[in-house]
């Protein structure tokens, strides 16, 4: 296969390497045998980028002898890669803590939900936890995670 592109597909080939590469590495563990492969055909694809046109675009890790995107191609704009990933972790961050927030509201409002024998939940239970989990992420739309404060840690 070959394929031709012109600086700037380059460029955003390479920054869509890094994200997938990023999203591959922390998704799962038991990825990693998968991630190893898509590692190496991503710094196959680097260094034909930096041959071709974006010389200067890479930094090479003396331990491991791969190359990485500069800083530059990483953080120079709001749609660098880690501007999008950032983002990205802080809506999947807010979802998952709106669901496990809304949940423990629901369950202190409701009670422990059962199944009905149609196996479906109370849906007084549902509209509760809707309500608190869209609560929560209205806050966090609008004030990030400024105002969460973790008292304490209670592990079961």
């Amino acid at each position: 296969m070959k394929i031709e592109l012109n600086d700037q597909e380059t460029r955003t080939l390479v920054e869509m390497l890094t994200m997938a590469g990023y999203v591959m590495t922390q998704a799962s563990d038991q990825a990693i045998s998968k991630a190893e492969t898509m590692h190496e055909l991503i710094q196959k694809l680097y260094k034909a980028a930096q041959a071709a046109s974006m010389a200067d675009a890479f930094e090479k890790d003396d331990e491991t002898q791969m190359i990485f995107p500069s800083a530059e191609i990483m953080s120079s704009s709001e749609d660098s890669p880690l501007y999008l990933l950032k983002t990205y972790n802080e809506y999947a961050a807010a979802d998952v803590l709106s669901q496990q927030l809304g949940l423990r509201d629901a369950t202190r409002e409701k009670g422990m939900p059962s199944e009905t024998a149609n196996g479906e939940f109370d849906p007084a239970f549902i509209d509760a936890f809707i309500k608190h989990q869209t609560d929560y992420l209205e806050e966090f739309s609008q004030n990030g995670f400024e105002n969460v404060q973790v008292t304490r840690i209670q592990l079961h």
